[in-house]
């Protein structure tokens, strides 16, 4: 789970003596004591993803470029516990497969053929790049 892994992580970074990720996790459990009852995976991406939002509207008001270096430490400390994109070639690979099936649908159905497969695989896409990915198999 990954409320177990944010802990080690902040155990690690005691002992490491790791202020700036010692920090961040510090906060990051706070949130997590938060919630009532089990803490699922789901509500850790989900503040994990909320904090690092929070951090990028901060970094564009930031002028000190020293502030702005602790946020995207922070960030890269949280990333961890986002769910991983799958790059270009990660996609184009896996709806390749199914260019027989685009061959007369609409683009609709093309989209939505890639966005099952990619789900039922558990491949976390960014939904533009599948877009574009289904395009460039059409062609």
């Amino acid at each position: 789970m990954l409320v177990d892994k944010v802990q080690k992580m902040l155990a690690d970074s005691i002992a490491e003596r790791n202020e700036p990720k010692k920090s961040i996790l510090k906060v990051l459990v706070s949130e997590i004591q938060r919630l009532h009852g089990e803490v699922k995976d789901v509500q850790v991406v989900s503040i994990a993803k909320k904090m690092v939002e929070s951090n990028m509207a901060m970094m564009s008001l930031q002028t000190d470029e020293a502030k702005k270096n602790v946020l995207v430490a922070e960030n890269q400390v949280l990333e961890e516990f986002l769910p991983k994109m799958a790059s270009k070639e990660d996609i184009m690979r896996e709806v390749h497969l199914l260019k027989d099936d685009f061959v007369v649908k609409p683009d609709s159905q093309c989209y939505g053929l890639g966005f099952a497969k990619l789900k039922k695989l558990g491949i976390n896409a960014d939904g533009n790049l599948v877009k574009k990915c289904i395009d460039e198999v059409r062609q």
